[in-house]
């Protein structure tokens, strides 16, 4: 009876460890910066990335439906898609075609991640913004990490409205830090 006991008590405590080692790896895992890709190419700010004729700002979403972090970010999107879409143009670009997702604009396909290589982007979600001369004015996270609710650090919701507003991005783009998510090269 004794070693009965001994064996469920062990099963259970090696059960509960292997759950709790899983969620802490996923944890950890989406906690850290995307690593850059070997053969990455910075694009720097003010460089010209577009020929752009309609004279707006324009905003560009990379996303991966099957990236947790751009699933989680896409009520955010959404809401800067409401708040925003008479005034700037945005573009939404998906690095996986084959699954669909309920989208709040157009998703056009980026086969083998070309517009992100354009853009300098390596990982989703993240925001490419373009002045009304096509020049970069900001490309980074949507927030300090994977999570879109802090309100402090919103920074492309920071990077239009200071754009909007003809003030400086650059400040905005240098704190929006390293790239959370997942690789586009993947």
């Amino acid at each position: 009876m004794r070693t009965k006991f001994t064996v469920t008590v062990l099963v259970v405590f090696a059960l509960f460890s292997g759950v709790l080692y899983m969620f802490y790896h996923a944890e950890i895992k989406d906690s850290l910066p995307t690593p850059i890709p070997s053969g990455y190419v910075k694009k720097e700010f003010g460089i010209k990335l577009s020929d752009t004729t309609n004279k707006k700002l324009k905003l560009i979403h990379f996303f991966n439906p099957n990236c947790p972090c751009s699933r989680f970010n896409l009520k955010h999107f959404e809401k800067i898609v409401n708040k925003y879409t008479s005034d700037i143009e945005i573009l939404a670009y998906s690095t996986d075609s084959s699954t669909s997702v309920d989208f709040p604009i157009n998703i056009k396909y980026d086969k083998n991640g070309e517009m992100a290589k354009h853009y300098g982007v390596y990982s989703t979600p993240q925001a490419v913004l373009l002045n009304q001369y096509g020049k970069l004015i900001f490309r980074g996270n949507y927030n300090k990490s994977r999570f879109c609710g802090n309100s402090k650090s919103e920074f492309v919701v920071k990077a239009i409205e200071n754009a909007l507003k003809q003030k400086n991005t650059f400040e905005i783009m240098q704190k929006s830090g390293k790239p959370y998510g997942c690789s586009i090269y993947n």
